[in-house]
């Protein structure tokens, strides 16, 4: 199965992150030239379950705090956030207002903290593949995005 669909589909819910992490398993063998121990696939799943651990507790902090400012149901929030970009520019233009200067500074403030928190994650994830897998940092930062990470 290509690389693109099975991405689809699990984005979709169709397939299992199991198979995802198949399909990263099989990327980062590719990378590397050699085949994963099992021990080696157990330790990237844990690593990549971490990283989406903190990407979805730093969703439901910036959901949270961004509904309760502006009462936006949740899900119309979060798909904002992923859009990328200016986060209060797209909640004042869905509003057709302006916030008040208070609640702009928090909506702010609580996407940078989100935005931050990712990065660091996502750094974290990077040098765990890399050094699991034995690639360079760079190999790893290729692959991840092929998988929504």
């Amino acid at each position: 199965m290509r690389l693109w669909l099975i991405v689809l589909l699990v984005f979709f819910g169709a397939v299992s992150p199991a198979l995802a992490n198949t399909a990263l398993f099989d990327q980062v063998e590719a990378k590397s030239g050699k085949p994963l121990a099992l021990e080696q696939r157990y330790q990237l799943a844990l690593a990549i379950k971490a990283y989406t651990d903190v990407q979805r507790e730093r969703d439901e902090l910036l959901v949270g705090e961004i509904a309760r400012l502006t009462l936006l149901p949740a899900p119309q929030i979060l798909f904002l956030a992923q859009q990328g970009g200016s986060l209060l520019a797209k909640i004042e233009v869905l509003l057709k207002r302006k916030l008040p200067a208070g609640d702009a500074q928090q909506v702010n403030a609580a996407a940078a903290a989100r935005q931050t928190a990712l990065q660091a994650a996502r750094e974290k994830l990077v040098s765990r593949v890399a050094a699991i897998g034995g690639l360079s940092a760079q190999a790893a930062r290729e692959i991840l995005p092929k998988f929504g990470l």
